[in-house]
């Protein structure tokens, strides 16, 4: 074969190999971006719902209750508010980058400088869901303390001021089954992976 056959034989290549990691990091980018989308839906969607003497909501990122009434704080909720900014910075910003890297991608701007970006996020965003597998049976735990039955036993028989009564949001109870969270880590975590090794490989 003559020498400019081989490079232009080696151009194809080149080219054929260049739209398959195209591909495979707009798949990536797809997968991060509703990655994203799920775990911010987790963090805000209120997932309890009390009603009686309690009343109100509460979710991973914020609560608010109220005591017949008057607003109440629970330190605990506090406490899973201020440890939820982390993952939910860090999903913000793997929505907003995943939309824009996607944008790029589409404009022609060289794959390997946003694989690496998409597998750092990768790597964070698994640390994060550990935190955030924690804060959620945290918050499991704080909700059932919270159900508060007034009833008081008296001479003159059983006194009922009211019972606290809980609803569970189904949509939260299935975003926020554990292995649900972490196999959506897993595929993001393996795609980002896979485009790392590649562009190592060219």
């Amino acid at each position: 074969m003559s020498f400019w056959g081989e490079r232009c034989l080696r151009g194809n290549t080149s080219n054929s190999q260049d739209k398959t990691l195209s591909k495979l990091t707009l798949l990536s980018l797809v997968i991060m971006l509703l990655n994203a989308i799920y775990k911010l839906t987790l963090t805000l969607i209120p997932k309890y719902t009390f009603s009686g003497p309690l009343s109100g909501i509460i979710a991973i990122a914020y609560n608010r209750l109220e005591y017949y009434g008057s607003p109440i704080e629970v330190d605990q909720l506090k406490s899973i508010a201020t440890l939820s900014i982390p993952p939910i910075t860090l999903y913000m910003f793997e929505l907003m980058a995943s939309l824009t890297m996607i944008v790029m991608l589409y404009r022609g701007r060289e794959a390997s400088t946003i694989i690496k970006l998409m597998f750092g996020l990768s790597l964070a965003s698994m640390i994060m869901c550990g935190l955030i597998i924690g804060l959620t049976r945290s918050l499991d735990i704080i909700a059932q303390q919270l159900i508060i039955n007034n009833n008081y036993v008296s001479n003159a028989g059983i006194i009922k001021f009211g019972e606290t009564r809980m609803e569970i949001a189904t949509i939260a109870i299935i975003l926020a089954n554990p292995t649900i969270m972490i196999f959506s880590e897993t595929i993001q975590m393996v795609s980002s992976a896979i485009n790392y090794v590649k562009i190592h490989e060219q």
